[in-house]
């Protein structure tokens, strides 16, 4: 659990610097550390995820997990091809 924390630690450095960023008016500088965060709270919630499937989770609260952890790797595979898409956006567009 301690490596999942220090993702964690990290992530809220990062977004405390990023806000220190957008107070100061380095906007880029904001979005880089933002952008950061985002990837170490990522890493974080997939090994939760990971940690959680490894036990013995209701049917329901599995399945859930199972959605959030192909969302968050779905996102990023698809980032690493050079498709930028917002997975709610192509949910509303599924759904109508």
């Amino acid at each position: 659990m301690s490596q999942i924390q220090s993702l964690h630690q990290q992530a809220m450095d990062l977004a405390e610097a990023a806000a220190v960023a957008r107070l100061r008016g380095a906007l880029e500088e904001a979005t880089q550390f933002t952008r950061q965060a985002f990837e170490q709270e990522t890493q974080a919630a997939e090994r939760l995820i990971a940690t959680a499937l490894s036990g013995n989770p209701p049917v329901e609260i599995a399945e859930e997990l199972k959605d959030l952890f192909i969302q968050i790797n779905l996102s990023q595979y698809l980032k690493r091809q050079g498709i930028d898409i917002d997975i709610n956006e192509l949910r509303e567009f599924v759904n109508h």
